[in-house]
């Protein structure tokens, strides 16, 4: 469901082709799955019911600042961020 609301709103509200929200997302994903390894590194080390607090309040603040998008270039750094 994210997919195709996020897909919906950039594409009808920011005004990106098909193209840029399909690359943005893609670069979202591979970021995500990169990220996935030393994360679960860090929460074997540490406790991994406050891991998983502070990557919500993360993943809160990346929603929120695709609010912010307005642009393709501001797409590809909020997708970069961590999240």
């Amino acid at each position: 469901m994210y997919y195709t609301c996020s897909a919906l709103y950039f594409t009808t509200v920011v005004g990106l082709t098909v193209g840029q929200v399909g690359a943005g997302l893609s670069v979202a994903a591979v970021a995500g799955l990169a990220g996935a390894l030393p994360v679960g590194m860090l929460a074997d080390r540490l406790r991994a019911g406050h891991i998983y607090i502070r990557l919500q309040v993360l993943r809160g603040l990346a929603f929120t600042a695709f609010c912010l998008i307005s642009s393709f270039p501001s797409m590809r750094s909020c997708a970069r961020s961590p999240g």
